[in-house]
């Protein structure tokens, strides 16, 4: 049954705010938006009424700082792409992390949201370093994983997986702009499932960049390091 009104939240990291291009710094249409444009085309009034979403959370930061500001109420759409950021950090522990996204489905779930949420990609899979450093970080990832799709599934949510490093920018971690497009289209034709209605007609312009592994690794070789620098010590750079 088609909902009268959709309330759409984007909650969570850089991830749902969608950095600018960090190769050519364009800035980019975060997914969420997108697929509120998806929705008004199935014939719905959805509304995106929560843009908080930052660059660098952790789940405990979603937690603490932009689930407080959420209105959440019954039927709203909640995105939720957490825990990238937890693993990357120094102090990470499994613990921590649980403990925050336990707490941040609980109150969605409590509200009666539903969460949008996703499978983080394996670190190994992205991102360049030692070996031990990437196995170390792909347990890690793996049991957030594990966690997370497990209780956006007890709360009825949709978990997405990831489909690989063709919808990630020049940096391998973050979407690009045909990425953004991907995932909205993703959730869209999941709600339209759910709530039986036709898929909308999903239409990407033309000359959105892709990104080859070459381009990658030329960026992590001038860009890169700083990056990994301010994760690890946790100094997140400034919103573009």
């Amino acid at each position: 049954m088609r909902p009268e009104r959709v309330v759409v939240h984007g909650l969570g990291d850089s991830l749902t705010a969608a950095i600018a291009d960090v190769w050519s710094n364009d800035p980019l249409v975060p997914w969420h938006e997108i697929m509120v444009d998806l929705l008004r085309l199935m014939g719905t009034d959805a509304t995106l009424t929560s843009r908080l979403a930052s660059i660098g959370v952790t789940s405990q930061d979603v937690l603490a700082s932009q689930l407080p500001q959420a209105d959440i109420r019954p039927g709203d759409l909640v995105c939720l792409w957490i825990g990238g950021n937890d693993v990357l950090r120094s102090s990470y522990t499994l613990d921590q992390t649980r403990a925050a996204v336990t707490r941040v489905f609980d109150a969605v779930q409590e509200a009666g949201g539903s969460p949008l949420t996703m499978e983080l990609p394996r670190i190994s899979s992205v991102l360049p370093g030692p070996s031990w450093a990437m196995r170390a970080w792909d347990r890690q990832g793996a049991l957030v994983n594990r966690l997370i799709a497990a209780r956006s599934t007890a709360a009825g949510g949709i978990h997405v997986p990831w489909p690989g490093n063709h919808v990630t920018g020049p940096d391998g971690t973050h979407l690009s702009q045909a990425g953004h497009y991907y995932y909205a289209e993703r959730y869209a034709v999941a709600l339209a499932e759910r709530w039986g209605l036709a898929p909308p007609e999903v239409v990407v312009p033309d000359g959105l960049p892709s990104f080859t592994a070459r381009q990658r690794w030329q960026w992590y070789l001038r860009n890169g390091w700083r990056w990994m620098l301010r994760r690890r010590l946790d100094r997140r750079p400034a919103r573009r």
